[in-house]
């Protein structure tokens, strides 16, 4: 499997676990769209560069090496708690305090 597809396939997870959008992660990032659709998709020529991958680390609040693509593949139903999500905390302090 090629780099880009599976940083593309695990960005997806994280996406969709976290329950974000393209268009929601721009903003909050304030980081161009159209890169963030192409790391969505795949189609992108390059991995992102570091400075990246630590920005989208630090918003799904995960580690660097959740883009690690062996160990996610290998241990996809570990990674969920290996580490908290941002909009799960914001969901759980939600539902503590509303």
């Amino acid at each position: 499997m090629d780099l880009i597809r599976a940083f593309s396939e695990r960005f997806n997870e994280l996406i969709v676990y976290a329950g974000t959008s393209p268009k929601k992660m721009s903003a909050e990032l304030k980081h161009n769209i159209h890169d963030i659709y192409h790391w969505k998709s795949g189609t992108a020529r390059f991995m992102p560069s570091l400075k990246n991958i630590i920005k989208l680390a630090d918003y799904f609040n995960c580690p660097i090496s959740a883009f690690n693509s062996k160990r996610c593949l290998k241990k996809k139903e570990a990674i969920y708690t290996d580490f908290p999500f941002r909009r799960a905390a914001k969901t759980q302090a939600l539902i503590t305090t509303g």
